[in-house]
């Protein structure tokens, strides 16, 4: 089971009569490439044994590898983004990070039908490698957004696409507020939809 909140429920966020829905959101670099020293799950990531000969012909080095044998076992050191599983790791590692950066868990929307309310303070929708920060404050959310961020890096993951916080923002292929705030599917998303 992935605690993970799907995009539509963004469409149950309730923004009170007169106020903004801000956002402000970050993405972890090529995260699942980031997530490194899997240890013993990398023997199921491996090809068959090559000959050192066919290793050097494919661009793998093996000047730092052990001249006792003839063969090698290329082997994946990071978590492979196809693997069923790599999602459930990821999202498990993001939550984690959400936890150290003091967010609690009320205000984490995890799959639970409805959302937090951002009534009293932002709230962080955890989706792998996208954080996504909404609230009624703009500068709560920022410096929410922020601290995450911060937490990830703490932690050695490059980010990038860190947005400003926006009254109009792109989230899960949703378009989440502006003046009116509602939640809908990006055009692109929409036109893939029709195909």
């Amino acid at each position: 089971f992935t605690e993970i909140a799907a995009a539509e429920s963004l469409s149950s966020l309730e923004v009170p009569e007169g106020r903004q829905l801000y956002s402000a959101c970050a993405d972890i670099q090529c995260a699942f490439y980031q997530c490194g020293d899997i240890g013993d799950l990398c023997q199921y990531f491996s090809l068959p044994k090559i000959s050192r000969a066919e290793a050097l012909r494919a661009g793998i080095s093996v000047k730092d590898l052990d001249d006792s044998s003839d063969y090698v076992y290329p082997a994946m050191q990071v978590l492979p983004m196809g693997w069923s599983w790599a999602f459930w790791f990821v999202q498990r590692l993001h939550l984690e990070i959400v936890r150290r950066a003091g967010v609690p868990s009320a205000l984490v929307a995890t799959g639970s039908w409805p959302l937090p309310s951002v009534n009293d303070a932002p709230i962080e929708v955890p989706y792998s490698d996208n954080v996504n920060v909404f609230g009624l404050e703009p500068r709560a959310v920022l410096e929410t957004r922020d601290r995450i961020v911060s937490h990830f890096e703490a932690e050695g993951f490059a980010m990038h696409d860190i947005s400003e916080v926006s009254t109009d923002g792109v989230v899960l292929g949703a378009d989440v507020g502006g003046a009116e705030p509602s939640t809908r599917r990006t055009l692109k998303n929409l036109l893939v939809l029709r195909k």
